[in-house]
């Protein structure tokens, strides 16, 4: 069950439900929100916001219990992996919206995860967020092979709120445009088949 603060919805099978007020819910699995039309939305104010489901690969026990707490607290669902391997079973499995990946990983490093990530065409679009505490020198390289962005651990540590408040943000802008893009390509592929 997701909370919904106000605004309406639909549920798959097409029964609309209005909400009266904060603290009402609806079923995560097949809530869609009537202003988007996407799933698995929330709303505030009548706006819905994504319930982002995050990937979190971390090998590091400490920094991956941190981590997912953080990210739970702040509403995101969250999955983890501890290594490469299960980061792509994961991803496969589950189709996260966004995955935060750490460079240096056992079994198979970040950028090999990355790259078998695009490779496959149902994960290619899922963004991927280096997350990391190695130097932000890699960022632009990263970028160039096709990472979504970069955001290093230590910005939590050195300043935990505005670190935080400056990772959510990245995620949900993140996870927008790859929906954004996805949508379009959907709408274009429609294009093409209709002509």
């Amino acid at each position: 069950m997701i909370p919904l603060l106000g605004g309406r919805g639909a549920h798959k099978d097409g029964h609309h439900f209005k909400l009266k007020k904060t603290g009402d819910y609806a079923d995560k699995s097949g809530s869609t929100c009537v202003t988007t039309g996407l799933p698995a939305w929330y709303a505030l104010s009548g706006e819905c916001l994504l319930k982002i489901t995050v990937l979190l690969v971390e090998d590091s026990k400490f920094q991956k219990l941190a981590n997912e707490r953080m990210l739970n607290k702040a509403g995101y669902t969250v999955l983890t992996a501890s290594d490469g391997e299960e980061a792509l079973r994961l991803a496969r499995e589950k189709m996260p919206d966004i995955v935060l990946l750490d460079m240096l990983l056992p079994k198979l490093g970040g950028r090999e995860v990355m790259a078998a990530l695009q490779a496959d065409a149902p994960t290619a679009r899922i963004p991927v967020l280096f997350f990391s505490g190695l130097s932000q020198a890699n960022e632009a390289k990263l970028k160039e092979d096709g990472a979504a962005g970069y955001f290093a651990k230590t910005r939590l540590a050195e300043h935990p709120a505005a670190g935080e408040k400056e990772l959510f943000a990245l995620i949900q802008k993140l996870v927008k445009n790859a929906q954004a893009q996805s949508a379009k390509t959907g709408v274009l592929k429609a294009a093409a088949k209709a002509t």
